[in-house]
């Protein structure tokens, strides 16, 4: 079944883990190529993205994951320690309170 989402998802979980991080990055977006409101690939996405350094684009990986789900708590928490991470406390202070 080539288009199951949730299985990309759940390979790219397990290549991130193994630390083949390109390959989880390739595996995320093929889960969204196939479901593109999937909020849970989003957030791995952007987990994967922050391992390579890519703040700005975790950080709009996050926030798409939020526009998805909004309540959507473990995604609102890794845009704080992201936002934290580029010196935006503020901004970090409010994703942690939702």
């Amino acid at each position: 079944k080539p288009d199951y989402a949730e299985a990309y998802n759940n390979l790219g979980v397990t290549l991130q883990e193994l630390g083949k991080v390109e390959e989880a990055l390739l595996s995320y977006k093929n889960a969204i190529a196939s479901k593109p409101d999937y909020a849970e690939a989003y957030n791995n996405l952007g987990i994967t993205l922050k391992e390579l350094g890519r703040l700005e684009d975790a950080e709009a990986n996050f926030k798409h994951a939020i526009v998805l789900k909004s309540n959507y708590s473990f995604a609102h928490y890794n845009l704080g320690v992201i936002l934290q991470e580029l010196k935006r406390f503020d901004e970090a202070e409010e994703c942690h309170k939702s």
